[in-house]
């Protein structure tokens, strides 16, 4: 009996070390991340630099209804992309040890916003996961009812209407031209 009880408290003072270092370990990671139509975004996911442990490997993935992955960074082995218009770009400290990566996503879409899992694999750690939801909106659009280019003289009013769409905000600025004479 005593002994049974010597290995629950051993597997309880194990399981309490373990999860006391994933505390210890900290990743800077976004939350949230927002983006416009046709932008390119990078995800952070960085350990913060801790003496003890050892990144081995650091992996992306996308939830949808199934879990994507996207691509995987694997020490001495290199990077594997899974998606065309994703990158991975590895994030090393000045002693040339592996602190994390960056999700590298080129011309978002609309089809691009959910949440991105960054997973990085640890030595004796064991894995680490945090999420980011990405939300990509519509390119904010102005009508206006003058769609060109137009001069006005000096002295001269001028009145444009313009209704924002889809809750674009804008603000009007004024470019005023001097011309210079070049005497000889």
């Amino acid at each position: 009996m005593a002994e049974a009880v010597q290995r629950i408290y051993f597997c309880l003072l194990l399981l309490t070390s373990i999860t006391q270092g994933f505390q210890d370990i900290k990743v800077f990671h976004d939350k949230i991340k927002e983006a416009v139509v046709g932008q390119n975004v990078t995800l952070p996911c960085l350990a913060k630099n801790k003496t003890g442990f050892q990144i081995i490997s650091t992996e992306w993935s996308k939830k949808d209804k199934i879990t994507t992955k996207l691509a995987l960074y694997v020490q001495d082995l290199g990077i594997s992309r899974f998606r065309p218009n994703v990158n991975i770009q590895i994030q090393k400290n000045d002693s040339d040890k592996l602190v994390g990566s960056y999700l590298q996503l080129q011309e978002v879409d609309k089809s691009d916003s959910g949440v991105y899992i960054c997973g990085i694999t640890a030595f004796p750690q064991g894995s680490i996961r945090r999420e980011t939801e990405l939300k990509v909106k519509d390119v904010p659009k102005v009508m206006c009812d003058m769609n060109s280019t137009f001069a006005v003289n000096d002295g001269e009013n001028v009145t444009i209407h313009c209704t924002p769409l889809s809750g674009a905000q804008y603000r009007w600025t004024q470019v005023l031209l001097q011309r210079r004479l070049n005497l000889m």
